[in-house]
């Protein structure tokens, strides 16, 4: 179980997500669509940076049991909510025709791995061992969530490509 490799996803989709709160009155330029992404991504990873001694402890096999649950009840909820927000807020952006469509699969494959998340939140609150905490995660190494996470990866090249190809320096950090 390697949470690391789940932050990544999470905080490409705060990124996303969160360009949302800067909703105007109309579609934001090209330009400015990615740098706000880029501004958030900022943002996002410092959320997720404050989260990630805590998201290492759940999978920290040297930890005491109780620990890495304590762990996972008290990061998994602030990482579901940052979900959450995200997706809120992406839904409020207008970005520009040209990214119109890469934008709507990002938003709707994020959308689609979120709910793995959301699924898993309630059993995580609910682990009273490591075994109950596992099976609460194990959702999040099933093919579903896999191929979930790799559409939005692939939502997210298909948006660095487009900054790439118009020479707009953004690094989403999409994973591969």
């Amino acid at each position: 179980m390697n949470l690391l490799r789940l932050a990544l996803p999470v905080i490409l989709l705060a990124v996303v997500a969160v360009a949302g709160a800067w909703k105007g009155g109309g579609a934001l330029s090209l330009e400015e669509y990615f740098k706000r992404l880029d501004e958030i991504d900022n943002r996002s990873a410092e959320r997720s940076d404050a989260l990630q001694d805590q998201l290492n402890l759940i999978s920290d096999e040297t930890a005491q049991d109780q620990e890495r649950i304590d762990a996972a009840q008290s990061a998994f909820p602030e990482f579901v909510s940052i979900l959450d927000e995200f997706f809120a807020d992406m839904d409020k952006l207008e970005p520009p025709k040209e990214v119109q469509a890469d934008h709507e699969e990002a938003l709707d494959a994020g959308s689609e791995a979120s709910t793995f998340f959301d699924d898993a939140a309630a059993d995580v609150a609910a682990a009273e061992s490591l075994s109950e905490l596992d099976l609460a995660l194990s959702v999040l190494n099933s093919p579903e969530f896999t191929a979930a996470d790799q559409r939005f990866s692939d939502a997210c090249v298909s948006l660095q490509k487009k900054a790439d190809d118009n020479n707009i320096d953004v690094n989403l950090e999409c994973e591969q």
